[in-house]
C-alpha cells in the first residue's frame, strides 16, 4: 500500500473515531461505511488513482468502489457535517503528506552534502 493510501487511510479513521481493523474488516455500521465512502472519494478526486487500484488498497471490488464513491458524493453535496469531517481529513492528509515530502528533500539534500563533502575531501 502507498503511503498517500496509508495517509488519508489514518486521517480518515482518526476523524471518524474508527480503528484501522474495522475499516478494513467486514462491518457494515453507518460511521464505518461514511469512512470507507471518504477514503474512496479522496483517493480518487485527489491522487486520481482508478477504481481497481482503490478498489486493491481497500480490500474491496471495483463495484463497491464505484457505489461507495457515488454515495459519498451525494453526501457530500447535501450534508454540512459531512463537509467539515471531509475538510477534517483533508487538511491531516495535507499535514502528513507535507511532513513526508520535506523530510524526504531534506534527506536527499544532507546525503548529497555528504557526497560532495567525502568528494572534495573535507
Amino acid at each position: 500500500m502507498s503511503s498517500n493510501t496509508d495517509s488519508v487511510v489514518d486521517a480518515t479513521c482518526a476523524v471518524c473515531g474508527i480503528d484501522r481493523k474495522d475499516f478494513y474488516g467486514r462491518k457494515r455500521t453507518r460511521d464505518i461505511v461514511v469512512a470507507r465512502e471518504m477514503v474512496v472519494y479522496i483517493l480518487r478526486r485527489r491522487f486520481g488513482l482508478s477504481l481497481r487500484d482503490i478498489g486493491k488498497a481497500i480490500n474491496r471490488d471495483h463495484a463497491t468502489v464505484l457505489n461507495l464513491l457515488y454515495n459519498f458524493s451525494f453526501d457530500l453535496k447535501t450534508t454540512e457535517g459531512m463537509r467539515k469531517k471531509y475538510g477534517a481529513i483533508v487538511d491531516r492528509i495535507e499535514e502528513s503528506v507535507l511532513y513526508v515530502e520535506l523530510n524526504t528533500e531534506c534527506e536527499e539534500i544532507l546525503n548529497g552534502y555528504e557526497t560532495k563533502e567525502s568528494y572534495i575531501g573535507v
